[in-house]
C-alpha cells in the first residue's frame, strides 16, 4: 500500500469545482438572459449574436475570477498541508471547507438573483442582501408568487450540491499524504493559474509595465444598460467584492 500518493487526485477535486461552477454560472446566466431577452435585445449592440457573445465572454471572466479566488487557498495551503503526513487532516479541512462553502455560496447567490433582477434589474451585493429586513417574509412572498419556478430551482440546486459532494469522495480524500514533488508542482502551477484567473486579463502582457490587479466589478460596464452589465457578472463575485470593500484592507 502506498504511503504517498500523486497530487493528481487533488487536481481532479479542484478541477471538479472549477468545471461545475463554470457550467452552473454559464447556465444561470443563459437562463437569466433568456428570461429578460426582450430587455437585453432592446439595448443597442446586444440584439445580435456578437452582442450576446460579448456578454458571455465578460461573464466568463468574472466566473474564472471567482473560481480562482475560491481555489487559491485550497490549492496552496491545502496542498502544502497535504504533503505533511499527519497534518494532512488540516489540508483536508481547508480543501473541503473552501470548496463546499464556495459551492453553497454560488448556489444560494444564483438562487436569490431572480428576486433582485425582477425587483431592481440588479444582482444583489452584500448590502442588498442585508437590506432585507425580514428574509422569511421575502422568501414566503417569492414562493407565493413564483411557487413552481422556486421549487424547481431549489430541487435542481439541491441535486447539484448533492452530486458535487458525492463526487468529492470525502471518505477517500487524502487518506495518504501527497508526494512532495507532485504536491509542490501543483502548488506552484495551480497557484499561478489561480492568480491569472483572478486577474482575468492579459493587459499586463500587452501593456508592459502595467501592474496586474484582480478583476473588479467596474469591468462589467460593457454597455449603458444596467441590466446587461449586471447579467455579465455573477452574484457571488459581486457579493464577495462588496464584502472586501467593507474590510479594513490596506490601500
Amino acid at each position: 500500500m502506498k504511503s504517498a500518493l500523486s497530487a493528481s487526485h487533488l487536481l481532479r477535486v479542484f478541477a471538479l469545482y472549477a468545471f461545475v461552477t463554470l457550467f452552473l454560472l454559464t447556465l444561470t446566466r443563459a437562463g437569466f438572459s433568456l428570461w429578460r431577452l426582450s430587455d437585453v435585445e432592446s439595448v443597442k449592440g446586444f440584439d445580435t449574436l456578437q452582442g450576446f457573445a460579448d456578454l458571455f465572454v465578460m461573464g466568463w471572466r468574472f466566473d474564472l475570477a471567482l473560481i480562482g479566488a475560491v481555489l487559491f487557498i485550497p490549492v496552496t495551503l491545502g496542498t502544502l498541508f497535504s504533503m505533511l503526513g499527519p497534518l494532512r487532516v488540516i489540508g483536508k479541512i481547508i480543501i473541503v471547507l473552501f470548496l463546499v462553502l464556495g459551492m453553497l455560496f454560488v448556489l444560494f447567490a444564483e438562487y436569490v438573483t431572480p428576486y433582485f433582477l425582477n425587483l431592481s434589474n440588479t444582482r444583489p451585493d452584500l448590502e442588498g442582501i442585508m437590506a432585507i429586513s425580514n428574509p422569511a417574509e421575502a422568501i414566503a412572498g417569492l414562493w407565493s408568487t413564483q411557487l413552481i419556478p422556486a421549487v424547481i430551482g431549489l430541487v435542481l440546486l439541491l441535486l447539484i450540491f448533492i452530486a458535487f459532494i458525492a463526487r468529492l469522495e470525502l471518505s477517500r480524500l487524502l487518506r495518504f499524504r501527497i508526494s512532495p514533488l507532485s504536491g509542490i508542482t501543483l502548488m506552484i502551477v495551480g497557484g499561478v493559474l489561480c492568480v491569472f484567473a483572478m486577474i482575468s486579463s492579459v493587459e499586463f502582457i500587452t501593456s508592459p509595465g502595467t501592474i496586474p490587479t484582480p478583476l473588479s466589478t467596474e469591468a462589467s460596464q460593457i454597455s449603458s444598460d444596467m441590466l446587461v452589465n449586471e447579467l455579465s457578472m455573477n452574484t457571488a463575485f459581486k457579493a464577495g467584492a462588496s464584502l472586501t470593500s467593507l474590510l479594513p484592507l490596506p490601500k
